[in-house]
């Protein structure tokens, strides 16, 4: 009993790290979104086009997406492992 309490608790704290995770690629996201909208400032700064820029921050914003993708099927693998979730069939 002790031994699934163990791997039981371990799960959890692996959601945990994953929440936290979860959490830093939501923040990244907001600050794409903020660079969306400050878009005539960067083109200045960094000097380049509109369709640099857009592909610059398509870039980011997709691969920010797919990390939260990512995070999310952690999570999801970890609740079914913690018996938060049922397992698929």
């Amino acid at each position: 009993m002790s031994f699934i309490i163990d791997i039981r608790e371990h799960v959890l704290s692996q959601i945990d790290d994953l929440l936290a995770k979860s959490a830093a690629a939501g923040e990244r996201l907001q600050r794409i979104a903020d660079q969306m909208a400050d878009r005539a400032m960067l083109r200045t700064i960094y000097g380049i086009s509109n369709d640099e820029l857009d592909s610059v921050i398509s870039d980011n914003h997709r691969q920010a997406l797919e990390n939260l993708l990512v995070i999310g099927e952690q999570l999801e693998q970890a609740a079914v492992e913690a018996g938060i979730f049922p397992k698929k069939p």
